[in-house]
């Protein structure tokens, strides 16, 4: 349930901001008369309409900046009692924002249909793929299995899986044989410097 309301919620920003890209088009035609057959001049009214609507248009792109720098910082300085309370897709970006200051180039998948892996890092030509597992309990075979049919989809030269909680003797076990990096909960704090 979670991820279909992220992704309608990824897909509502995107379509907001078209709408406002196609209003602002639109209203620049009618300024210059593309629209109407006699080129009639509009009123100071209606110039300083568009510029109000010019203004607000400029206004949310600025806003959309400060919030997105906003949120980065929130993920980049957010301690490990408040990552623990964090939903899985919050937990996805800030792994994103983490990765992203050490140098990597990072993607997240989509929210469903994602092949069982959450990140696709890459770095000096090297491809990663990231499980995030924000749980309380240990993570088990389960999330091992997934990233390694992962590393194959994305044709990636390495796979991982990343938690703020521990995992079983049995995953342990399985990410050797499978040779897949586990961070897990003290490894997260360690290479993020997570308070």
């Amino acid at each position: 349930m979670k991820n279909k309301r992220y992704s309608k919620r990824r897909y509502s920003k995107k379509n907001s901001h078209l709408q406002l890209i196609v209003l602002l088009i639109f209203f620049v035609s009618i300024f210059q008369g593309k629209f109407s057959k006699n080129q009639i001049l509009f009123n100071t009214y209606s110039k300083w309409l568009l510029v109000a609507f010019c203004l607000l248009f400029i206004g949310k792109i600025i806003f959309a900046f400060y919030n997105k720098q906003k949120k980065l910082k929130k993920y980049l300085y957010s301690r490990i009692f408040e990552i623990d309370k964090m939903s899985g897709p919050d937990f996805e970006k800030l792994l994103k924002a983490h990765f992203e200051k050490k140098g990597y180039s990072v993607r997240l998948t989509p929210a469903s249909n994602d092949y069982g892996a959450d990140l696709v890092l890459i770095k000096d030509n090297s491809t990663t793929v990231v499980q995030a597992k924000r749980y309380k309990n240990k993570i088990g075979n389960k999330a091992i299995q997934e990233i390694v049919g992962a590393k194959g989809y994305y044709n990636a030269d390495k796979c991982m899986v990343i938690s703020n909680s521990f995992y079983t003797a049995n995953a342990i076990a399985l990410a050797k044989a499978n040779n897949v990096t586990l961070w897990n909960r003290n490894d997260l704090i360690d290479n993020f410097k997570i308070e």
